[in-house]
């Protein structure tokens, strides 16, 4: 996880901001990769509040350039971290609960939500728009996860 702290502060966000989300990602990945069977689901109280912070952030995220949002797909989130944990804790409608939240504002249309001045700041941001690419790459890592399709469907 040392290459989330190695990352430069994009533009929108606080050095401050990005120290924080870094943190909070990388307890995220941390119990991403620690899932084990013997996992207690008491930890699922831990992982909601990562998960939480991480809805706040999103939420706060400053329109037309979506700083975090950007981070937080650049980083793969939803791929490496978020899809294991929302399989292992499928019994925990709190984490499903959550993840189905994160996965919404992850993989939402942005251009319809912004005027022309900040499509244009997030063209300047992101020119090879890949931002735009790393939507749809979540989006059919959904759609490739027969578990986590059929997880959000029983909720």
């Amino acid at each position: 996880m040392e290459a989330l702290g190695a990352s430069r502060v994009p533009l929108g966000m606080t050095k401050r901001s990005h120290s924080y989300l870094c943190s909070v990602v990388s307890e995220i990945a941390k119990i991403s990769s620690n899932l084990t069977e013997s996992t207690s689901d008491a930890s699922s109280f831990q992982v909601v509040s990562y998960l939480e912070e991480l809805q706040q952030a999103l939420r706060r995220d400053q329109q037309g350039i979506f700083a975090v949002r950007r981070l937080l797909s650049s980083w793969n989130l939803f791929q490496k971290d978020l899809l294991p944990i929302l399989s292992h804790y499928s019994n925990s409608r709190e984490v499903t609960l959550d993840i189905i939240k994160l996965l919404v504002l992850l993989t939402m249309p942005m251009m319809n939500s912004i005027d022309e001045n900040d499509h244009i700041a997030l063209e300047l941001t992101d020119p090879t728009m890949l931002f735009d690419r790393q939507i749809l790459s979540d989006r059919e890592s959904l759609s490739a996860s027969k578990n986590a399709l059929r997880i959000i469907s029983e909720f």
